[in-house]
């Protein structure tokens, strides 16, 4: 480019020489400056290219790293077939207490059997075990007065079924009951792609006829890394139409031989419960011990297909292809 640049002056020049011989010096002068300049320019220009390039070459780099790094927290996040749970018992403890014989009181109670027990799930996975302690100490029953927002512990969990235990043995030692229960316990039910199922039943005797069980399901969504609430599942304004799908389920499954309705509750009283599980594409909605029926039923459940439902729900948690489910079904 300069000898070029320097030939074209050059021969430039020359020709005005013919016409102009007293001003060659100058005309000189001026091209070399020129040069100078050009070669000035190009060089600027050339350094100023280089370092765009050094800095593309960087980004470059930064967004690839980025990448990478994205790529494998989802990986991480959602890549947890290989879960090896494991049902760790962090608090067991029972004891029989023995009274002393009141001869003038025949059906006076000689014994009262006190067990508090807590088991968890462990995944090995923090933010997943952070969950699963955070659902035990909800389930447990016990009101301990901490504040419930707080990152639970296993320590705290211990504390907490010690205390209680205590409080039962004192308990037990004033009034005598048959018998103090707490029991959770704890159960790992399998995974759907991001979906992983745990459930929790708490048992509850304070003496009495019979205890107080409860079971909560936990659909954890492992690329949000949160429980999965109605709310997620199925958004508000699809509600009333999932409501009147299990309503038509429990109403069929308590007509009598006559036809007629003999369920526990009224239309105007029947709701969604937030307490759920997946099942062979399916989705099974779990009520409380009472909440549709006696005791001796225990939790109802009620199980609406996926060709029903899948409509309803949200993007997120919609059966696909993928799932082995047609449109057609």
């Amino acid at each position: 480019m300069k000898k070029s640049l320097l030939a074209l002056l050059i021969s430039s020049l020359v020709g005005l020489s013919a016409c102009e011989d007293s001003n060659l010096p100058q005309k000189v002068f001026e091209a070399e400056k020129k040069i100078v300049q050009l070669e000035s320019d190009f060089n600027r220009v050339t350094k100023e290219l280089a370092t765009k390039e050094t800095e593309l070459d960087e980004l470059k780099r930064s967004y690839e790293t980025l990448k990478t790094e994205q790529d494998n927290a989802k990986q991480t996040a959602t890549n947890i077939p290989a879960l090896n749970v494991k049902i760790e018992s962090l608090y067991h403890k029972t004891e029989k207490l023995k009274f002393e014989k009141d001869p003038k009181d025949e059906f006076a109670r000689e014994e009262s059997e006190i067990t508090v027990s807590i088991d968890v799930p462990v995944t090995n996975i923090d933010w997943l075990d952070q969950i699963l302690l955070n659902q035990a100490y909800q389930n447990f029953g016990y009101d301990d007065g901490k504040d419930k927002t707080a990152q639970v512990t296993k320590p705290m969990l211990v504390q907490m079924a010690d205390e209680l235990f205590q409080s039962h043995l004192a308990n037990a030692k004033e009034d005598k009951p048959i018998g103090l229960d707490n029991v959770l316990s704890a159960f790992y039910l399998g995974q759907r792609n991001n979906i992983a199922t745990f459930r929790y039943i708490d048992y509850t005797y304070e003496g009495g006829a019979h205890g107080i069980h409860s079971t909560q399901y936990l659909n954890i969504d492992a690329n949000k890394k949160a429980v999965i609430s109605l709310n997620d599942l199925i958004s508000p304004k699809n509600q009333e139409k999932l409501k009147a799908i299990l309503w038509r389920i429990y109403e069929s499954d308590n007509l009598d031989e006559n036809g007629k309705y003999s369920g526990s509750v009224e239309k105007a009283e029947f709701r969604i419960p937030d307490n759920f599980y997946f099942k062979d594409g399916d989705i099974v909605f779990v009520y409380g011990v009472y909440e549709l029926g006696s005791y001796a039923e225990g939790n109802i459940e009620l199980t609406v297909a996926r060709y029903e439902i899948n409509e309803l729900l949200n993007a997120d948690y919609q059966y696909t292809q993928d799932d082995g489910f047609e449109k057609s079904e």
